[in-house]
């Protein structure tokens, strides 16, 4: 009897090792290293990327180092090993450009027994024309100097500063950018946070955004959120989106539909115009004391209040379903203001 129990154990524990091997599975890797020599600043590197993390760090060498490692892990040796012989990098090099691309032959898939990803890391220097497009994995980005194309989707991008031009598709991730010069951004399903923006292109849609500060921009917003903190100018239409500004220092021109609550905190008094044209969403305007203006609003089944405020108003009629304004504040002296509102109440307040 003591004998059987000790065959019973040892099978059990035979059989436990060999279920933790099985689970540890086959993992495989192969890498990719290339070093190049830049003496031409107008060299574009690009990288095309899916499954896996592109690391972009930028030194003062007039070289470029890429090594790229391509892991896969299946519980099943010899499919390890197909797998690895499925994911190959494509390179291509001229004077001009230098190209890296991932390429994957046949289907692969991350399921529960086999995984697999393809991770670049990059060093070079901040100044070259850069293209990286990264699906399905995470990108990140030292400051850059050069114009920079970037296409993130199903992935998530981290940077530093741009300096140059900066064109950026984001879609089905998250993006966190501590500042860049000049931008033309499109945000689809995606939340993007951005510390310092000078001028700016940007159509967002099912997404949510969070500048701190921006100079000029155009903004196209459907469907997400908008919430910035100072900015110059601003024109272009918000739809289905809320929005929050803190402090406009010049000019607005804006159309709106179904914005919810569009919130302007305060308006320097030093600005030069404000146009709001909406529908079915409200307005709340804060108007820095000693702010001067012209100011004219057309209202259509809705109110607007403005206790406090130095309007005076030398123009009003008002019907069952609309409302006419015309007027001044303060001295009339300055920057205008135009609101127009159907469906949704225009509230003005004094701020300091």
């Amino acid at each position: 009897m003591y004998k059987h129990l000790k065959y019973s154990a040892l099978v059990l524990c035979l059989l436990f090792v060999a279920d933790l091997a099985s689970a540890q599975g086959s993992e495989k890797e192969k890498r990719v290293s290339k070093s190049y020599k830049v003496n031409d600043n107008r060299l574009e590197f690009s990288v095309r990327n899916k499954f896996g993390k592109v690391e972009i760090s930028t030194w003062d060498k007039p070289q470029i180092d890429v090594e790229v490692v391509i892991k896969v892990d299946n519980r099943n040796e010899s499919r390890a090993m197909k797998m690895l012989d499925q994911i190959n990098v494509t390179i291509m090099e001229s004077s001009q450009a230098i190209s890296f691309e991932t390429r994957i032959d046949g289907s692969l898939n991350n399921r529960n027994n086999e995984e697999f990803e393809i991770n670049y890391t990059i060093k070079m220097p901040s100044n070259l024309p850069l293209i990286v497009k990264n699906s399905f994995g995470d990108t990140y980005i030292g400051s850059y100097d050069g114009p920079a194309t970037l296409d993130i989707a199903y992935g998530n991008i981290k940077a530093e500063t741009f300096s140059n031009d900066l064109r950026l598709e984001l879609s089905f991730g998250s993006g966190d950018i501590a500042s860049t010069k000049k931008t033309d951004m499109t945000v689809k399903y995606s939340k993007l946070d951005v510390g310092k923006v000078g001028n700016a292109t940007i159509n967002s849609q099912f997404s949510d955004l969070d500048i701190e500060e921006l100079l000029d921009v155009n903004l196209d917003a459907k469907y997400g959120s908008v919430e910035f903190g100072s900015l110059n100018n601003i024109t272009g239409r918000v739809s289905f989106s809320g929005f929050e500004l803190d402090l406009l220092r010049k000019s607005m021109d804006l159309t709106t539909s179904y914005s919810g609550d569009f919130t302007v905190r305060k308006v320097s008094k030093g600005f030069q115009r404000i146009s709001l044209d909406g529908k079915f969403g409200s307005f709340d305007i804060g108007l820095e004391s000693g702010a001067n203006a012209s100011v004219e609003a057309n209202l259509k089944y809705c109110d607007m209040s403005y206790s406090g405020v130095p309007f005076e108003f030398n123009y009003v009629v008002k019907d069952h379903n609309s409302k006419e304004y015309r007027g001044k504040l303060g001295t009339g002296q300055g920057g205008t203001i135009n609101l127009s509102s159907d469906y949704g109440d225009v509230r003005v307040r004094t701020v300091q």
